[in-house]
């Protein structure tokens, strides 16, 4: 009896699952968009060094910039228009679903 029922739980656990359909149109990793962002990376944890050692991150770990002064805002305003404009060269219906969450 005891077979029977694990048996028939077994059998409806097989015919409950489902194969996931298979995508026809995979588009292909955007190597451009990739290294935009790796950029964007090294670049916001050479302007931030303490957040890189946070992430485990020790390339920055004999900088530590001056935040409070003008030049130091001037160039993370710099920075973060410059990647900002770089975005826009990137359109995201042509992106695959991955890639186009990043944006």
């Amino acid at each position: 009896m005891r077979q029977l029922f694990f048996g028939g739980c077994f059998s409806l656990l097989l015919m409950s699952c489902k194969l996931m359909p298979k995508e026809s149109s995979v588009k292909e990793d955007n190597k451009e968009l990739a290294h935009f962002l790796a950029d964007y990376y090294d670049g916001r944890m050479r302007l931030s060094p303490l957040d890189a050692t946070q992430n485990g991150d020790t390339r920055y770990n004999d900088l530590l910039p001056a935040d409070f002064t003008d030049g130091y805002r001037d160039t993370l305003k710099n920075f973060y228009t410059s990647f900002n404009d770089g975005l826009k060269k990137f359109d995201r219906s042509t992106l695959d679903e991955n890639d186009g969450l990043q944006l």
